[in-house]
């Protein structure tokens, strides 16, 4: 398989992007995970102190967590997520931009929940929306949705109802123009959730 050939030429940091992919996809389908091959947190082990694969793996736990409502996990693992950054080596562009998407929505979304700590969420979620911007500015087919969703939740954070309900607009249609069905599915979710918390 794909997984395997990846391990045999010890290509572990796409290995654990690939598996950590496919264990998100299950779990949203609401499927047991088919292991047939090492789970990824033996590869982490393996591999002691590799802050970099560690982050990424983290990433997604963070990001299925969040799709789930799942507070608790959430906060844990976007935790780890930034105590890996400073320790990390670079990955593919696409995939820091990817973990910069991630990364914003879920400390929006922590941001509104926990009063405690709300300006650090607050402030990591607007450091990833610029990033976003920033590379928007580069190649707008692939980021302005991301750039248009993480807008959107900026203003929710802000009580800018009214300033976040054309960006969430935005972001679906960017989404659906440049064929990010993904993204166009996350936006029309995020905007839904939007409009329940305004019960609108």
């Amino acid at each position: 398989s794909n997984q395997k050939m990846m391990a045999e030429r010890n290509q572990m940091l796409f290995l654990v992007m690939d598996r950590q992919i496919q264990t998100s996809v299950l779990k949203l389908m609401g499927e047991d995970e088919d292991m047939t091959f090492l789970p990824v947190e033996q590869h982490i082990l393996g591999l002691g102190s590799n802050e970099s694969i560690s982050r990424v793996t983290y990433n997604y736990k963070a990001f299925v967590s969040f799709m789930f409502r799942c507070y608790d996990d959430v906060k844990f693992y976007i935790e780890k997520v930034y105590a890996c950054r400073d320790n990390s080596w670079a990955t593919l562009f696409y995939a820091h931009s990817g973990e910069a998407f991630s990364v914003g929505l879920i400390n929006f979304w922590l941001a509104r929940k926990e009063k405690k700590k709300q300006q650090q969420w607050f402030m990591r979620g607007s450091e990833s929306k610029l990033a976003l911007k920033r590379w928007t500015q580069s190649c707008q087919w692939t980021f302005e949705a991301k750039w248009y969703l993480l807008e959107a939740e900026e203003a929710f954070c802000n009580h800018a109802y009214e300033a976040a309900k054309p960006f969430y607009e935005k972001a679906m249609l960017s989404a659906y123009q440049h064929k990010f069905v993904n993204d166009e599915a996350l936006a029309c979710e995020l905007a839904a959730n939007f409009y329940l918390d305004l019960k609108e």
